[in-house]
């Protein structure tokens, strides 16, 4: 049979190919130079000739082109089962491979596709060559990333290669005549195909053929910039959110069926944190999001450590946005009923779940009354020698930095004189890096956040800075409020790395200058998977308060750890009074 193939027969060559799975790697070695010998590129047709070309010619034993299209099919299944191609043979074969591959593509319409059922095998056969062989000579053979395209709705892993080998989507994209966007279209309709609603009915052929596959793609294709924001503004959350939903409602309960919702859950997280990350958190809430945790709370224990993924790094870290906390207010009234159900509260993720609902309950209170105008901005003359607080409304901004307000233009020519001549620069850059991507309700609701909890928090922050104060003047300029914390809020500075807008000099010089009426405070939000620290500058009204507590601090023994009980009764009662006086403060 192999003699009569390498002798042109192309029923023996066809033979020869339903054998190879059981030949052996030292076998299918032996076989090469038969399919090296049918890939001649001398034998490829004339393009002058092709329309000659017919059916009943291209069956004969003799055909080149059919003999070719086999060879390829058998190349391509080596591949996959042996390593049989050297660096060296792999040299050898590609130029005749690669001679027949774009003479095919080039002129599918004129060739009958004699050995394969259909285009769909045909590409497949082409795709699993280019990929075992193409990342090598991508750079070196032109023409390469067209037919690689057409080669890609038919396969589920044709963009799974990894970065160094070479081959830029975008340039497969834009070589089959497309967009990026295109492509991210067609995905996000490919699913959205699969399941017409939530409430849809998935049959294992589509979780299988239609779901699965395409979230595949995606998985294998996102992590890209301009590919991330071609499926965002697709409306790829809100179909991946709709097909799990569809999934849990199908009631399959079999292990592909929980590994599909694993996989789809894991490129959902991925657009979640992508930065600024709450844009889409609110997409994703406006998709029913909350409905879908809930769904999902009876499912696996590795499902649910992707639920308790979204309520604490994604979804709490988000409640500090007033945007979002719209959307979740909806939301949270949505899902009323599947909260109180006993199935729910019996669930993995219950306990995470009730602290985060406390936590954006409580938000979403606050939100009211910053609605209602029961929290209205105030502000501080800028003037340190004025100092005057009071509405914002009744004070003039400085039109350079926006960031100074002044009650008076007596006020605001000293201030200028006094150093805000210097800084102003600087102001206007930290005021246009606090505003980022966030709308001014977004800031101006932050504010108001962090001013409520550091009142609420501002007794056990005066004496930890007390106590971390000892030598160090610079503990009393500056607060963190971690709003990343899985608890909502940490009154520390964040484990990680986070970038600080401003240096230690500066906020000593700051401090010299403004007589202590100014403290720092850093804000930690999220950004998707990233953390930004914002600064708000607080006035304080009477900074002697904070003066006689840094000359208490001062006072401590050094080397030794103390709390406030360990204190002597005296010093206590002079804390506690300085604690109690009142101090306005405002951001």
């Amino acid at each position: 049979m192999a003699k009569s193939a390498a002798n042109g027969s192309l029923r023996d060559l066809t033979r020869l190919y339903s054998y190879l799975d059981n030949l052996g790697e030292a076998n299918c070695q032996l076989l090469l130079p038969i399919f090296y010998s049918a890939l001649e590129p001398a034998g490829i047709p004339p393009a002058a000739g092709l329309d000659q070309l017919t059916s009943t010619s291209l069956s004969d034993d003799n055909d080149c082109c059919g003999r070719a299209a086999m060879s390829l099919n058998c190349v391509a299944h080596l591949t996959q089962i042996v390593n049989v191609f050297s660096p060296d043979l792999a040299a050898e074969f590609w130029p005749r491979i690669w001679a027949w591959i774009q003479f095919l593509h080039t002129h599918r319409d004129a060739v009958p596709v004699v050995v394969a059922a259909d285009p769909v095998t045909t590409y497949s056969t082409y795709g699993y060559i280019i990929v075992h062989f193409g990342p090598e000579y991508m750079d070196a053979t032109p023409g390469l990333r067209v037919p690689h395209t057409f080669c890609f709705p038919d396969l589920s892993n044709p963009l799974g290669m990894t970065e160094p080998t070479g081959i830029i989507l975008t340039d497969l994209v834009e070589g089959a005549g497309g967009t990026l966007h295109d492509l991210a279209f067609l995905l996000v309709r490919h699913i959205r195909c699969a399941v017409w609603t939530p409430q849809s009915v998935v049959s294992p052929n589509t979780l299988n053929f239609m779901l699965f596959d395409g979230t595949r793609v995606i998985g294998n294709i996102y992590r890209n910039d301009p590919v991330d924001s071609a499926l965002l503004s697709c409306g790829v959350v809100k179909a991946t959110i709709r097909a799990l939903r569809s999934l849990i409602h199908s009631g399959l309960s079999s292990r592909s069926a929980d590994a599909t919702l694993c996989f789809v859950f894991h490129p959902l997280l991925y657009f979640l944190n992508i930065s600024p990350g709450y844009p889409t958190v609110r997409r994703a809430l406006k998709a029913d999001l909350l409905q879908l945790i809930l769904d999902a709370a009876q499912q696996s224990e590795t499902v649910s450590m992707y639920l308790k993924r979204l309520l604490t790094q994604i979804l709490t870290p988000a409640t500090v946005y007033h945007s979002v906390l719209l959307e979740l207010q909806k939301a949270l009234t949505d899902v009323v009923e599947l909260e109180q159900s006993f199935a729910f509260r019996e669930s993995r993720i219950f306990p995470e779940w009730n602290q985060f609902a406390a936590l954006a309950n409580a938000r979403i209170r606050l939100m009211d009354e910053y609605n209602a105008g029961q929290h209205l901005s105030r502000k501080g003359c800028h003037n340190m020698n004025c100092g005057l607080i009071k509405q914002k409304t009744e004070f003039s901004r400085c039109s350079v930095c926006k960031n100074a307000y002044y009650c008076s233009v007596d006020c605001q020519a000293a201030d200028w004189g006094a150093g805000h001549q210097q800084s102003c620069h600087e102001l206007s850059l930290a005021r246009l890096q606090r505003l980022g991507t966030r709308s001014k309700r977004d800031t101006s609701f932050l504010c108001t956040l962090m001013h409520i909890d550091y009142q609420r928090s501002r007794e056990a922050i005066l004496i930890q800075h007390m106590f971390e104060g000892r030598g160090n003047p610079l503990a009393f300029s500056t607060v963190w409020l971690d709003y990343t914390a899985l608890d909502g809020l940490q009154l520390t500075a964040p484990q990680t790395s986070c970038p600080m807008p401003i240096t230690a000099k500066e906020r000593e010089d700051e401090r010299r200058i403004d007589r202590g009426h100014i403290q720092n405070h850093h804000v930690v939000v999220a950004e998707g998977a990233a953390k930004a620290s914002l600064i708000f500058p607080m006035h304080i009204g009477n900074p002697a308060v904070r003066d006689k507590l840094r000359r208490l601090s001062n006072a401590l023994p050094e080397g030794e750890d103390h709390s406030l009980l360990s204190l002597a009764p005296e010093v206590r009662d002079e804390i506690t009074a300085l604690l109690a006086v009142k101090v306005e403060e405002i951001h």
